[in-house]
C-alpha cells in the first residue's frame, strides 16, 4: 500500500501537466504514455536477463530508447504523435514477447513484469520509489516556468529556445 501511495504524488502532479495540455490543445491522450509505457520496457528486460544484466537498467534503456523514438517519429512529421506511440509500443511488447518466448527455461516467469507482484516489492524498492518521486517533484519545481510556458503557449516556448 505505501507504494502505490509513493509512486501516486509525483504522478499527480506529473499528471496534471498533461491533462492541462490535453485541455488546452485537443488531440493529444497524455494517459497513452503512461498506461502503455510499461508494456515498452519488456523488451529491455528480457535483453537484460538474457545477458544476465540488471532488470531495471534494461527497462530504463528500453523506455528511453522507445520515448526517444516517439519523439524523433512525431518531430520528423512523419506521424501523429498517437500514430507513433500505438506503433512502437506494439512493436516493442511484441519484439518482448518474442524474446520470452526464446528462453527455454520454465523456471522464468517475466511475466510480473507487466502486470507487478505486490508481494514482491522490498524495502529497496520503497526506497528507490521514494528517491525517484523526490526527484521527479524537484524536477518539476526547478523547471516549473518553462513547464508553464510550454503548456499555455507551445508557440512561444518554440522561439525562446
Amino acid at each position: 500500500m505505501l507504494i502505490r501511495h509513493l509512486e501516486d504524488c509525483p504522478e499527480i502532479i506529473a499528471g496534471d501537466w498533461t491533462r492541462l495540455r490535453e485541455l488546452l490543445h485537443p488531440g493529444r491522450n497524455p494517459g497513452e504514455y503512461r498506461y502503455s509505457l510499461a508494456h515498452a520496457i519488456l523488451p529491455g528486460v528480457a535483453v537484460a536477463y538474457l545477458l544476465q544484466g540488471n532488470l531495471m537498467v534494461g527497462a530504463l534503456v528500453a523506455a528511453v530508447i522507445v520515448a526517444l523514438g516517439i519523439g524523433f517519429f512525431t518531430r520528423q512529421g512523419a506521424v501523429k504523435e498517437d500514430t507513433a506511440i500505438g506503433i512502437l509500443f506494439a512493436a516493442s511488447l511484441s519484439l518482448g514477447v518474442m524474446l520470452i518466448s526464446s528462453i527455454r527455461s520454465y523456471a522464468v516467469d517475466l511475466s510480473h513484469i507487466l502486470f507487478g507482484d505486490v508481494l514482491g516489492v522490498s524495502p529497496a524498492d520503497l526506497w528507490l520509489t521514494a528517491g525517484l518521486g523526490v526527484f521527479v517533484l524537484r524536477t518539476i519545481a526547478v523547471l516549473y516556468k518553462q513547464f508553464l510556458v510550454v503548456s499555455f503557449d507551445p508557440i512561444l516556448a518554440a522561439t525562446l529556445r
